[in-house]
């Protein structure tokens, strides 16, 4: 599993209007080994409903989830100043499909031996 952030690069840059910015550029962060943990982590996660009220507080548990599925490789911070507001949702569900469709193809793989082998 991928993502691709903006990242810092601790330079500034001028702007199209002439003003000084921080630079930034695409940095693709790869997932690790995902062990069990992070599976029923994403268990809990994958049943995480807007229940309650405190939107802030799901976005960053949604985005700690993430920081965490790609091996602490950015921050929470990073990833908010990196990443398309409309891509955050679209890259959580990702995280959970990765980690449950992995899960199910090895589920599916062990009921198909099992059946062969009967």
């Amino acid at each position: 599993m991928e993502i691709t952030l903006k990242m810092k690069t601790g330079n500034k840059v001028l702007d199209e209007n002439n003003q000084e910015v921080d630079e930034r550029l695409n940095k693709t962060f790869k997932s690790p080994f995902i062990n069990g943990y992070m599976f029923r982590k994403t268990m809990k996660m994958s049943s995480f409903t807007s229940d309650t009220q405190d939107g802030e507080k799901i976005s960053d548990d949604m985005v700690d989830y993430i920081v965490e599925i790609f091996g602490n490789k950015f921050t929470r911070e990073e990833f908010y100043e990196g990443i398309e507001g409309n891509k955050i949702l679209e890259t959580f569900t990702n995280c959970i499909n990765e980690v449950m469709g992995k899960t199910v193809d090895k589920a599916n793989e062990i009921a198909f031996l099992n059946q062969k082998n009967s």
